[in-house]
């Protein structure tokens, strides 16, 4: 299961770099008892907990997506039905996340598709660090941002700063997906 393997890695990259974990939680702004819980995968982490936990270890988020290391290479393919699957936001209640590009070793940005269930509403808003873009590829998505909300249709665009709070959930009849790239910050 992938989030096992997230666990491991974070134990392993944490304990590579002699860091406690109370260092690590410290550098993350977490609490030690959420960097226990997700390496001992008591907990899983969204891909925002990911995004902050590794720039504390100084990684890219697709070094705790994938447990595989060796050379970068100029390019990877990732087919449609070889997409991973990854733990994210509201994925305890339907939300899914698939990465495009698992297989790139020190990337700079991490794209995903997202799929918003229908009927879910989520109340809890999302912020890290770095910037975002998602673009809707089927359906209609009301994203909320800080005060604002915004209703995206096939086609459109979000860019924004993933600071503040925000979330996105499928309105309409049909679910909701969007094609998302993070960019952590350097």
């Amino acid at each position: 299961m992938i989030e096992i393997k997230i666990a491991k890695k974070i134990r392993q990259l944490r304990l590579e770099q002699r860091m406690t974990q109370e260092m690590l939680a410290n550098k993350t702004g977490f609490s030690k008892a959420f960097i226990s819980k997700t390496e001992n995968h008591k907990t899983s982490p969204s891909i925002a907990s990911l995004s902050k936990i590794a720039i504390a270890l100084g990684v890219s988020i697709s070094t705790l997506l994938d447990e595989n290391t060796g050379e970068n290479q100029d390019i990877i393919l990732v087919r449609r039905g070889h997409r991973k699957k990854i733990v994210g936001p509201g994925s305890d209640i339907g939300f899914s996340y698939e990465s495009l590009a698992h297989k790139k070793k020190r990337k700079t940005m991490e794209p995903f598709i997202i799929k918003y269930p229908l009927g879910s509403h989520v109340q809890k808003l999302f912020e890290h660090e770095g910037e975002e873009m998602l673009f809707i590829l089927k359906g209609k998505i009301k994203l909320t941002y800080g005060d604002k909300t915004f209703i995206l249709r096939e086609g459109d665009t979000a860019y924004f700063n993933p600071s503040i709070p925000h979330r996105g959930e499928s309105v309409g009849k049909t679910e909701g997906v969007g094609l998302c790239v993070l960019v952590s910050p350097r």
